[in-house]
């Protein structure tokens, strides 16, 4: 809803990809074909981060990219920019690159990523029989733990 003044005060008018290109919000197909999503924020080491991370600090010096207004501005330049650069290897790889840099990420599993991720294992979210979703066997749990939340993380 602040965005919403902010805006208004602003004269910004919101089109689709408002709040994303503000966010500086991007998700990206890999060259293993598996989906990262990188978020920049405002802060301005994010963005040079990324582009140490990515091998592009030519992009630095783009007009269109060389202050975060012009990225809001260029949000679809920007975009298409970068997926050149991350099309072409695999998605662990960058994850490794964004990690080391300190760029915020994450990736955008698929079903069967998430089926197999530990937190939702140790939070009984799947039935360990294959059937899927096992809400019944979570709320079990649930009540066995005398109505308290496990931890999120495994291993804690």
């Amino acid at each position: 809803a602040d965005y919403v003044a902010t805006f208004t005060q602003r004269g910004i008018v919101s089109k689709p990809l408002t709040r994303t290109a503000a966010s500086q919000a991007f998700a990206f197909r890999c060259g293993d074909g598996k989906l990262l999503a990188i978020h920049l924020s405002r802060h301005e080491k994010f963005w040079t981060n990324l582009l140490d991370a990515l091998e592009r600090p030519e992009l630095a010096t783009d007009a269109r990219f060389s202050g975060r207004m012009e990225r809001i501005e260029n949000y679809a330049a920007l975009r298409d920019e970068l997926a050149k650069t991350i099309i072409a290897k695999p998605r662990l790889h960058w994850m490794q690159r964004l990690e080391t840099s300190d760029v915020p990420f994450a990736p955008v599993n698929d079903t069967a990523e998430v089926l197999a991720d530990a937190q939702v294992q140790q939070n009984i979210l799947v039935d360990p029989a294959g059937g899927g979703r096992d809400d019944a066997g979570a709320l079990r749990a649930f009540a066995r733990a005398g109505g308290k939340r496990r931890s999120h993380h495994p291993g804690s």
